[in-house]
């Protein structure tokens, strides 16, 4: 049974309704925010209050009720984590108590200042009949007392800690939102005011700020602050300087609070996207995959089979919990992707493309996450910066899926191949090197992320081998699989196929033929055929010619004893031809050819990558080179394994066959015997019953004249001219000399003499 039944989609999931990813503070204060976010009800109806965003509440409504509690609030912003979103829910509780659930605490009725700094210039702002300058004139304004401060606005002068008291007690109780301010540095770096600037200013308000309110009795600052330097490493130095002094500010005034953990983030998307969900389907489902994970226990990670995963799956449902672990693990460590508000959107999107093509799983996994869709694939670009956004889109059209279904892995498997390759995507997406490698998912984890409780994990892995030999932005070390913006081990060992030349194609291909041919045997000696046919000898030869032959080519050679013609072959039945064909001649020359690039690559890899990676990238090609080694000469066999031999049709004409050999290793002397055992044309041993109803009874009928042996005139017959009836009669078999002597000593006293 498919999710759809046990949910009710919110109605701008299955609408497209727009309802606004990336909430303004601002815009909620002004009341020009999209209708889900400005209208308490409806906002309170689709949040999931998270245990800090309680604790805030709880502790905010006691000091703006006048009791204990802390006074500053820093909101972590590590990777994100419903910032924005806290500090409108904290505006809306205070706004209006009376709306909040049953179940929180009632903040009394407080003035509230909002500074979102998204929304506030560096300069005059107009508000009204005013003009405002700065944060602390947008500050005594909201509190109604501009006055006060004007002369400090005007002039962009920081009030100090006293005069900033004064301007707030009479206002108690009071919470101030402060979101974004490092975009306001950004720009008001700057606005130079005498020898300093906007900025700097900007950081010594912020420290009389936090200090007057952490002495006011009913005064709270919540407040949005970015801890990750990456979040402004592009800078100027003397923002990033600005921006740091803010966060010395703050953390020396309390320690930042993180608003989200990864089940509250599970709590978040379900309360954002569905109206309702079934707990009985949530349970069935989660015990139908839970008995298949544990029914293949040795394939899937230890996680998956534990009693507590049902109750996760069942608190995941509809997604599965692996999907919520790369989202909160994976994605969410993108510098630039905002936890909350990117999971929303790019789950959003995905619920809403499964209504959208009609697909109907019964869990929402990973690879869902579909990188076909170009709006799923923007949410997850837009993230990194823009260089690194091409060479992922470039890892996704030509190794992972493209709507032409040329990508690598749409190649090696229309399906698994790239819900396969999504899932090591999305789980290595953007971090360090060593991150990646570290934390990058083995085999049980990505038959968790792809398998439906029908799939059989065994063809999950299969493929995966498969993609990490094909694909050129994948790789795998110590069992863990990845992609680089950098060519892994496949791409670099096609560079360097690319600069092998023919010839040395096609020197590789004759030593490996050689090693190959074997040795002369009691029945056949190993001939080669060059530029002149064979010489027509009364003895068993295989003849091996290194290039096709055409039909025409063939008969010749069996006909004449030049390539002049004119003479005619007398000894045809001695000639076995081995040949090969084209077209296994391209595989074993493109075999040739990976195994002189992975030779030459491994002569130069301390040059080609990181020292670090150069152990693992020398032990990785050394298993290759075994692997491809093996390959070739299987692959030389396979193309040489094409006999030519005469023989009798049905209307006892003389013709030539043509036939392939079956190839089950050994040597080309040996499969050649083996073959020719097998349809009847080499015989190795002889009865001297057959010898004489086959062969000497019917010479000796055309035998005219007698001969006197002993003094009795008899019908006879030489060896010599025994054999000399096996290397020219293409009706018989091939029968070894030795095997001939035997059988003629075997019938001596019985029909021999």
């Amino acid at each position: 049974m498919g999710f759809k039944k046990c949910v009710t989609p919110r109605t701008w999931v299955l609408s497209r309704e727009e309802v606004g990813f990336a909430p303004s503070l601002g815009d909620v204060y002004q009341g020009i925010a999209p209708e889900i976010y400005k209208d308490p009800d409806k906002f309170f109806k689709v949040t999931y209050v998270t245990y800090t965003m309680r604790e805030i509440l709880k502790n905010i409504s006691s000091v703006l009720s006048g009791g204990d509690g802390r006074k500053v609030f820093p909101l972590a912003t590590v990777f994100g984590g419903g910032k924005t979103h806290t500090l409108i829910f904290l505006y809306h509780a205070v706004r209006y108590p009376e709306k909040l659930p049953e179940d929180l605490p009632k903040p009394p009725r407080s003035n509230i200042v909002v500074l979102d700094f998204t929304k506030l210039e560096a300069g005059p702002n107009n508000r009204d009949s005013k003009i405002i300058y700065t944060p602390w004139g947008e500050l005594a304004y909201q509190l109604n007392s501009y006055d006060s401060i004007r002369e400090f606005d005007e002039k962009m002068i920081p009030p100090t800690e006293e005069v900033l008291m004064k301007l707030l007690e009479p206002k108690q109780p009071v919470l101030i939102l402060m979101d974004e301010i490092t975009h306001f540095l950004r720009r008001a770096s700057g606005v130079k005011i005498g020898e300093t600037t906007l900025a700097k200013q900007t950081v010594a308000f912020l420290q009389s700020l936090l200090a007057a309110v952490s002495k006011l009795k009913q005064c709270v600052i919540v407040l949005t602050f970015p801890e990750a330097e990456a979040e402004y490493e592009e800078e100027s130095n003397e923002v990033v300087k600005v921006v740091k002094e803010a966060g010395h500010v703050i953390h020396r005034i309390a320690n930042p609070e993180e608003p989200l953990t990864k089940d509250e983030l599970r709590e978040v998307m379900k309360k954002w996207l569905f109206e309702d969900i079934k707990v009985s389907c949530a349970s069935d489902i989660a015990s139908k995959y839970f008995d298949y994970y544990r029914d293949r226990a040795d394939e899937f990670p230890d996680d998956a089979v534990r009693p507590d995963y049902k109750e996760l799956m069942i608190k995941s449902y509809p997604f599965h919990p692996i999907l919520i672990d790369i989202l909160f693990e994976r994605i969410a460590a993108i510098p630039r992707f905002q936890r909350t508000r990117g999971a929303l959107m790019l789950l959003h999107r995905v619920v809403q493309r499964l209504y959208e093509i009609n697909e109907d799983p019964e869990l929402i996994m990973p690879y869902h996450i579909d990188l076909l869709d170009d709006r799923i694939r923007s949410i997850l670009l837009r993230a990194t910066e823009s260089e690194e956004a091409q060479k992922y889109a470039t890892i996704i059209q030509q190794d992972i899926a493209n709507k032409e279904g040329t990508a690598r892995a749409q190649k090696v498997d229309p399906e698994l191949g790239p819900r396969i390759a999504t899932c090591v995507f999305l789980s290595s997406f953007t971090l360090a090197a060593k991150d990646v490698q570290r934390v990058s998912p083995t085999e049980k984890d990505i038959a968790l992320m792809t398998c439906k409780t029908n799939d059989n994990p065994h063809e999950v892995i299969d493929v995966l081998i498969k993609l990490a030999d094909r694909l050129y932005y994948m790789d795998v070390a110590e069992g863990r699989y990845f992609f680089r913006t950098r060519p892994g081990l496949t791409k670099l060992i096609e560079d360097y196929r690319n600069s092998v030349s023919s010839k040395e194609v096609e020197e590789e291909i004759e030593d490996t033929l050689m090693k190959v041919v074997g040795h002369s045997s009691d029945v056949f000696k190993i001939t080669w055929l060059e530029q002149e046919y064979p010489e027509d000898k009364a003895e068993y030869r295989i003849v091996i010619s290194k290039r096709p032959l055409t039909d025409d080519e063939i008969k010749k050679i069996y006909d004449y004893k030049s390539v002049k013609g004119g003479e005619f072959r007398v000894n045809r039945n001695s000639l076995i031809l081995v040949v090969p064909d084209e077209k296994g001649l391209e595989l074993a020359r493109d075999a040739a050819k990976t195994i002189l690039a992975i030779r030459d690559l491994l002569e130069q890899i301390e040059n080609v990558v990181p020292e670090e990676y150069v152990p693992s990238y020398k032990k990785r090609l050394d298993q290759k080179k075994k692997q491809v080694a093996a390959d070739l000469t299987s692959k030389v066999l396979a193309a040489y394994s094409y006999v030519v031999y005469p023989y009798v049709n049905e209307k006892g004409a003389t013709e030539l066959k043509y036939e392939k050999m079956t190839v089950q290793g050994g040597t080309i002397t040996e499969l050649v015997e083996k073959h020719l055992e097998n349809v009847g044309k080499l015989m190795k041993e002889v009865s001297y019953k057959w010898l004489w109803d086959r062969v000497i009874s019917k010479a000796l009928e055309l035998k005219t004249e007698p001969v006197s042996i002993l003094g009795y005139s008899v019908k006879a017959i030489q060896i010599k001219d025994l054999m000399a009836m096996f290397y020219e009669d293409q009706r018989l078999p091939i029968v070894p000399e030795s095997a001939i002597i035997k059988a003629i000593h075997e019938g001596i006293g019985e029909v021999l003499a």
